[in-house]
């Protein structure tokens, strides 16, 4: 409830990539969880931001807390205890993340390179951030 269906969530970034007139394959789209149109040039423009989720980057509150993304909601370390390297390579959360064999249900066999699903949707909805992506519409 509240949440976009996989063929809702589909609908949508098709659409989003008619308007924008881009030409991509699903599986070409799929590894991105969240979109920005930027409306800083005479034309607007769509800009895809994939998950980087445990390849690419972290999230740090003001209190130092470090999250595995701004959307994922569980503590994996605090920059007033934990050294921002030892975080970033000793994470069991991130750990976990990284290898997909880790990832259940069709997340965990998918041969989309790249994607490993919305963690933080995954983990909102389930309690399980392993969790299959309830918004992935493809079949592995």
């Amino acid at each position: 409830e509240g949440v976009l269906s996989p063929k809702e969530w589909r609908q949508l970034v098709l659409t989003l990539y008619h308007f924008f007139g881009l030409e991509l394959e699903e599986n070409e789209v799929s590894p991105y969880q969240a979109f920005q149109v930027g409306f800083q040039t005479a034309e607007p423009e769509l800009m895809g931001a994939p998950c980087v989720l445990g390849t690419d980057g972290l999230c740090v509150m003001p209190d130092g807390t470090v999250l595995p993304c701004r959307r994922f909601p569980l503590p994996i370390g605090n920059l007033l205890t934990d050294s921002l390297k030892a975080i970033w390579e000793e994470s069991e959360v991130l750990e976990k993340i990284r290898r997909k064999d880790n990832l259940k249900g069709k997340c965990g066999t998918c041969r989309i390179e790249g994607c490993t699903g919305c963690r933080s949707l995954a983990y909102a909805l389930t309690g399980d951030y392993l969790a299959e992506d309830p918004h992935c519409w493809h079949c592995p």
